[in-house]
């Protein structure tokens, strides 16, 4: 089965096809950042002409869910809904985060993932992976932390989970942490999009149709932009106070 996984948390969009029943994989970046709009839907037919396949002939999409960019995740999450409603496709998502602490996992190794969360706070969580499979495992939500604070929370971390080694991971290696972690060693975590397939194989739920405005992307830190509802409902409170 062609599996399509797809991630625009980072300023640079990538995406794969991969089928294991052929030893097949294919992946594909964009060319420059914050062009996601421009590029997910040229990747996407490239893709399909390296592979040789039609757009109907892939059985499953998968989502990175973030965090990172409201724009960038909202881009591709409208995208993948609307193959899913016209393929009639299965879709599911899986944390951007789970998907960079993949490419580095080991065992008896803990995996910090951070990226630049601005005003001086990072986006972070941490993972561990078990087993032969080596099967990886949340060992602290994805959640915003003062960067000043990032070396402390790591030290608490190793002492909880009793492992002296571990190793600091980025998607696409976010250029502006060096300025704001300049002591720690940081690696990049690249290849997201393939990632997410590897990871999907075992992946539950799958969200069909009919449950697919229960898919949504993990900003971690609410937008700054309010809904409908939210700007009604505060109409609402002003028209009161006037009243």
């Amino acid at each position: 089965m062609w599996i399509l996984g797809l991630d625009t948390s980072t300023a640079l969009l990538s995406l794969a096809l991969m089928n294991d029943e052929r030893a097949r994989n294919y992946e594909f970046f964009g060319s420059s950042p914050l062009s996601h709009n421009e590029e997910i839907l040229k990747l996407f037919i490239e893709a399909c002409k390296k592979a040789s396949i039609s757009p109907g002939e892939i059985g499953k999409i998968v989502l990175g869910l973030g965090p990172g960019s409201f724009t960038g995740l909202r881009i591709a999450f409208a995208f993948a809904k609307g193959l899913c409603l016209s393929l009639q496709k299965p879709i599911s998502g899986i944390s951007s985060f789970m998907a960079c602490a993949s490419e580095y996992a080991e065992i008896d190794t803990l995996t910090f993932v951070i990226s630049d969360a601005k005003r001086k706070e990072v986006f972070f969580a941490a993972y561990r992976c078990e087993g032969a499979n080596k099967e990886i495992f949340t060992v602290s939500e994805e959640r915003i932390v003062e960067a000043s604070r990032i070396q402390n929370e790591i030290a608490v971390i190793c002492a909880q989970e009793a492992l002296e080694s571990y190793i600091v991971v980025s998607p696409c290696l976010d250029a502006s942490l060096n300025g704001l972690l300049p002591e720690l060693e940081i690696k990049g975590a690249s290849h997201l999009g393939l990632n997410l397939c590897r990871l999907s194989k075992d992946q539950s739920p799958l969200f069909s149709v009919e449950s697919l405005a229960l898919l949504e992307p993990n900003y971690v830190r609410r937008p700054a932009a309010k809904s409908i509802a939210e700007r009604k409902r505060d109409k609402g409170k002003t028209i009161a106070s006037l009243a």
